[in-house]
């Protein structure tokens, strides 16, 4: 069972996030900081992780998981207000509010993404 890692300081994103991707075989853990994310990776590696943009230390979360720097994948969660940069890195962005459908279709692009064999330069 696939795990997405979710970094989300409202535990109201948290449960929802859950309640749309554990019907579809996924397993959702939620953390509220970078600390927590990184010490729950050291004990199982997670195959996805969703980022909200305004947890500390969001950018080196995103950063450090984001598969163009060898990471799983990161999908970032930008609060609709928030016209600011979004890290390059950020394999996928959702605007809160967001629906379950666009998260599901982000969360199968970026799992069926880190399947894909890289290419060659």
């Amino acid at each position: 069972m696939p795990l997405i890692l979710v970094v989300e300081q409202e535990k109201r994103y948290v449960e929802r996030i859950e309640e749309a991707l554990g019907p579809q075989g996924w397993e959702v853990v939620g953390v509220d900081d970078r600390s927590a994310a990184m010490r729950h990776v050291a004990d199982r590696a997670a195959d996805l992780v969703v980022v909200n943009s305004e947890v500390n230390e969001s950018s080196e979360l995103i950063a450090a998981f984001a598969r163009a720097n060898g990471g799983p994948g990161a999908v970032v969660l930008v609060p609709e207000s928030d016209n600011g940069a979004v890290p390059p890195e950020s394999d996928e962005v959702l605007r809160k509010p967001f629906t379950d459908q666009v998260l599901r279709l982000a969360v199968r692009r970026c799992l069926a993404a880190s399947r894909e064999p890289e290419e060659a330069p």
